[in-house]
C-alpha cells in the first residue's frame, strides 16, 4: 500500500509539473503574440 501511494504521488507530481510547464509555454506564446 505504501509503495502504491508513493507511486501515485509521483505520477501526480509529474502530471502537475507537465501542466505547469504547458501553462508557462502558453503564457509565453501569448506574450510573444501580443507584442
Amino acid at each position: 500500500m505504501n509503495a502504491r501511494t508513493a507511486e501515485e504521488g509521483m505520477s501526480g507530481g509529474v502530471a502537475l509539473a507537465v501542466l505547469v510547464i504547458c501553462c508557462a509555454m502558453m503564457a509565453t506564446l501569448l506574450a510573444l503574440a501580443s507584442t
